[in-house]
């Protein structure tokens, strides 16, 4: 059976008017892709998503800080700081589900190793990132899931990390 992977990216917010999220989602090709407003409606949604038996995976991608390599998030913690998303709607500063677990794995990336193009980070931050790894683990416990924060535009170009993403989505399909 080939299974689908989903691929997200988050839209304009901040000084990201040019999210390098949506700019390497758009390019895409072979994926169930979507680009998601940079709001916690937006997370809520998605993560309550009836996915179809034929998704094998979801990886969700969100722009970090720089540096020189992609980072491919093993967790999610159950924490959101409380900063406004591009409406102003605040959630926390608190757990993100409050009988939820304080980490969630992320399964997707288990017996990966690091390479020149990306490392491992134990921390999706405390934004709708990391609020959006957490709820759709939490909601979609049967389906891997692995959140990559790729970089600003300033610190990698886009090509290096589409090469890398692709090599990613790669992966991912030789494990389904």
């Amino acid at each position: 059976m080939n299974r689908e992977v989903v691929v997200t990216g988050f839209g304009p917010f901040g000084k990201f008017r040019d999210n390098p999220s949506d700019l390497l989602v758009s390019r895409m090709t072979g994926v169930w892709s979507t680009v998601l407003p940079v709001t916690y409606e937006a997370a809520d949604r998605f993560a309550r998503t009836r996915f179809p038996t034929s998704v094998g995976a979801i990886l969700m991608l969100g722009v970090g800080r720089r540096g020189k390599q992609l980072l491919l998030e093993r967790r999610a913690r159950n924490y959101v700081s409380g900063k406004p998303d591009v409406f102003g709607i605040k959630r926390g500063p608190g757990p993100i589900s409050s009988r939820g677990a304080e980490y969630l794995e992320g399964r997707l990336f288990e017996g990966w190793e690091e390479s020149d193009a990306w490392r491992f980070s134990d921390d999706a931050g405390d934004f709708l990132c990391n609020y959006l790894y957490y709820r759709v683990m939490e909601r979609n416990p049967h389906i891997p899931a692995g959140f990559v924060h790729v970089r600003p535009l300033s610190s990698v170009s886009l090509s290096t990390q589409f090469n890398a993403l692709s090599d990613i989505v790669q992966s991912v399909r030789d494990s389904l």
